[in-house]
């Protein structure tokens, strides 16, 4: 096919296609139809054979007899295994976690990571498009504006707990975790935790936690607290 696109002869690439989605599939092959060039006439259907392919495969990708296999399938793949394979409700931390760890094996370049996780993974977890509105991250100086309003407490915690997308500070990855605890004494607290648990960090960690309260007359009554945290 691809030396019939190179010379041009359009029968012989209508042809190599055709043959080529009636044969089955393997894992091999259909990460090649996905790297296939765009200019290629029948590079669209072989790309949606093959993305047919894996999300019938990886149906329950997040079993752990299909892990090593689905760290080396390209973006494109997981993009179709996502799109059509959610597993629901009860399993977005694990989801989400999945798509970390993809991540981090397919690109150890921090920046590039951080921007296919934003523009083509994240989107697609309900866990992460949840708290797009409550976490603002400005990575230069590396502070983290994490707000949560009782909406999200009450209605987004089917689980007990919220994830914040990934951030990065000195070459590693972390995320916020926010929990709530119901029973006779109810609280709710905060974790940082890093993306990968290998290796220790040290370092510092500064933060303030300010807790506003809607009283019945409408007024706002502010707790600040300020601490001081050592990694």
């Amino acid at each position: 096919m691809m030396a019939a696109d190179k010379f041009d002869v359009v029968s012989c690439i209508k042809l190599c296609g055709q043959r080529l989605i009636g044969l089955p599939m393997t894992l091999e092959s259909a990460v090649r139809c996905l790297d296939l060039p765009c200019s290629i006439s029948m590079a669209a259907d072989l790309s949606e054979a093959a993305k047919k392919f894996l999300a019938k495969r990886y149906e329950k990708f997040l079993s752990t007899k299909f892990q090593d296999e689905l760290m080396r399938i390209p973006l494109a793949g997981i993009v179709a295994i996502l799109s059509r394979n959610f597993p629901g409700v009860a399993s977005e931390k694990s989801v989400y976690d999945f798509v970390l760890r993809w991540a981090d094996l397919q690109y150890p370049n921090s920046e590039q990571r951080r921007e296919i996780l934003s523009s083509s993974l994240l989107p697609m977890v309900p866990l992460a498009r949840s708290m797009t509105n409550v976490i603002l991250i400005d990575q230069p100086s590396c502070i983290i504006n994490f707000s949560l309003k009782r909406e999200h407490c009450s209605g987004s915690f089917p689980s007990g707990s919220m994830r914040s997308p990934p951030f990065y500070c000195a070459g590693h990855g972390f995320f916020l975790s926010a929990h709530r605890r119901m029973g006779p004494s109810n609280f709710f607290f905060l974790i940082i935790q890093k993306l990968e648990d290998k290796g220790l960090v040290e370092g510092t960690l500064d933060y303030e936690i300010e807790v506003k309260r809607n009283t019945v007359a409408g007024v706002y009554h502010l707790v600040e607290a300020h601490h001081h945290h050592r990694l």
